[in-house]
């Protein structure tokens, strides 16, 4: 059932995403009627992604500030953490020498 709804999920972006591109595509080819509709629809489709592309990132960006400022709040708290070694690990016992075969 999840996986439909992941299908549905990502055929409706893909189509909002080319109905954005196509629209772009239409008007670049009103306003320049040399730019043929498929070329603008491919130029609209691209800025599109690059838009969405740099709007992600600048969005990760805020998210790391804000978590960086929780840590940041959270260290003035005054605890102090401290790293401690693992033990050593134990001797292994020492094997009694075999007793020659006959």
């Amino acid at each position: 059932m999840i996986f439909v709804l992941y299908i549905v999920i990502v055929v409706v972006i893909n189509a909002a995403l080319l109905g954005l591109g196509l629209g772009i595509g239409a008007i670049l080819h009103w306003l320049i009627p040399a730019i043929d509709l498929g070329i603008g629809t491919l130029t609209g489709m691209i800025s599109l992604l690059v838009s969405f592309y740099l709007l992600s990132k600048i969005n990760s960006l805020v998210v790391e500030s804000e978590r960086d400022e929780v840590l940041n709040s959270v260290d003035s708290l005054g605890r102090t953490t401290y790293v401690i070694d693992q033990l050593p690990p134990l001797p292994r016992r020492k094997r009694k020498p075999r007793a020659p075969k006959a």
